[in-house]
Parts: structure tokens; C-alpha cells; sequence
């Protein structure tokens, strides 16, 4: 089926014609959704055990390690954690400083989430305990912050 895009001489905002124009095309509401795919995501109890028996991936501490998801996409919405696949190995006081502190800013909280989930990956792929089922995950938004952890540990 042809994808159609926003109606012509329609502003966004104008949710009368929306609605009229929505009435009008009986099959409008599945072209809209084929224009925006639902994200599939991915859960693995495999995964999430496996992570649980790593040290923590920015402290090295063996202290009730948790799978801490990203915040910053991996399909991560509201009220809804991000793909399993996203995660990194952290201590409760790591996941908390990266998750709710307020002594970093921004920036530097994706920098450390991203360490520890690139060392998390490394870790579990290189020991076999990344499930088969799984995809490994790779993230544009990551790859300059992933490439000075690589470059860093030679």
C-alpha cells in the first residue's frame, strides 16, 4: 500500500481538518500507522541473568549488580524500559548516579552508561554468554563515545 504523508495545505496543528480529513479516507489510519512501524522489542530473562552475574562495568564493584537500561533511545518511551539488548552492568550506586543523580550533568551520565554498556556487551559476547537470540546492538548516537573507549584500552 502507497505511504501517504501529511495532507497537503494542512498545518499539524489544525486538529478539525485532521479529523475531517481522517473521515473522509476510510483507509487513512493504516497509512498513518505504516508511516510509523510499532518498535518491536527485546526481552531476554537470558540476558538480564547473564548481566547479573558480571562486576559492575564503571566501579568493578560485585555489590548486587543490576541490568541498567538506557535513557537515552534503544526504544525507551514513556513508562516503557528500552530493549533488554540496551543495558549495562551496574552497582546500585552507579545505576542511580547514571539513572537520578544530579552531580552529572547530562552528557556526562551517557558517557558513563555508555562505557559500561559497550564494556557489558564486550564482556558477554567474548565469554558466550550473549544469548544467540539476541541481536547485539549498535547505536549511532554511540559510536564516537564507543570508539574512545576501544582506542582507549589499547
Amino acid at each position: 500500500m502507497k505511504k501517504t504523508g501529511w495532507p497537503p495545505g494542512l498545518l499539524q496543528d489544525d486538529c478539525s481538518k485532521l479529523s475531517r480529513w481522517f473521515a473522509s479516507r476510510p483507509d487513512a489510519r493504516y497509512q498513518i500507522k505504516m508511516m510509523f512501524p510499532k518498535h518491536e522489542y527485546v526481552r531476554s530473562p537470558k540476558l538480564l541473568k547473564a548481566v547479573r552475574e558480571l562486576s559492575c562495568q564503571s566501579c568493578g564493584s560485585d555489590y548486587g549488580v543490576q541490568a541498567a537500561h538506557t535513557n537515552w533511545g534503544g526504544g525507551k518511551g514513556r513508562s516503557i524500559k528500552a530493549d533488554d539488548s540496551h543495558i549495562a552492568a551496574l552497582c546500585p550506586t552507579c545505576h542511580h548516579a547514571i539513572d537520578q543523580g544530579n552531580l552529572l550533568s547530562r552528557e556526562q551520565r551517557m558517557k558513563l552508561w555508555v562505557v559500561a554498556h559497550y564494556r557489558t556487551v564486550r564482556k558477554l559476547t567474548q565469554s558466550g554468554m550473549w544469548p544467540a537470540e539476541v541481536p547485539i546492538p549498535f547505536d549511532p548516537i554511540y559510536e564516537e563515545i564507543w570508539n574512545e573507549e576501544i582506542y582507549s584500552q589499547r
